[in-house]
């Protein structure tokens, strides 16, 4: 985590409520994976944006059918916007995506292992840190908290909120 903090990177983090998904949507729901992708580029193209920078190549985890999920995001960028309550026009994303292994890709693996992380901190009950694996779980996750975007966050489907990945959600965060 130390290294992917080193790095100077911004991490952005999304994620989608499968099961509400599925049964808002029934069989018209799109694929979780891609609704993630779309969710996590339009917010890393407003941040492009923000910060003046013209082009992201993005580098992904290797998917069964890369085509279907580029196809679909170019398809919303030729339409000028992607769906939902967050459009963008994903200008700022070069769509030549780079589709790697991330059991052969480090920069990937290090990403599985954050979002490993971050996922397992937001489930922790805070109310009992006795345990020394939450804790160290909690100290891992605080080095990547003051590199999260602001728009990052995951579900925590068993208390069924949503948690936003921000430091006052860790019991003795300190910066």
């Amino acid at each position: 985590m130390n290294e992917i903090t080193a790095s100077g990177g911004v991490l952005f983090v999304r994620g989608v409520h499968e099961r509400q998904l599925k049964r808002r949507y029934g069989e018209h729901a799109h694929d979780p994976h891609s609704l993630a992708l779309q969710y996590c580029l339009e917010r890393v193209n407003f941040y492009a944006e923000s910060e003046g920078i013209r082009n992201i190549q993005i580098v992904a985890d290797k998917v069964s059918d890369p085509a279907a999920h580029e196809g679909m995001l170019k398809r919303y960028k030729l339409l000028g916007s992607t769906e939902g309550y967050v459009g963008s026009d994903l200008a700022h994303i070069d769509f030549s995506f780079r589709w790697e292994d991330s059991r052969e890709y480090f920069g990937l693996q290090a990403i599985d292992t954050a979002l490993f992380i971050l996922n397992r901190a937001v489930r922790l009950n805070r109310d009992d840190m006795s345990s020394k694996g939450d804790r160290e779980v909690l100290k891992t996750a605080q080095i990547l908290l003051p590199h999260l975007h602001r728009s990052s966050g995951i579900s925590y489907l068993q208390n069924r909120k949503s948690y936003y990945l921000m430091p006052e959600l860790y019991p003795g965060y300190q910066k």
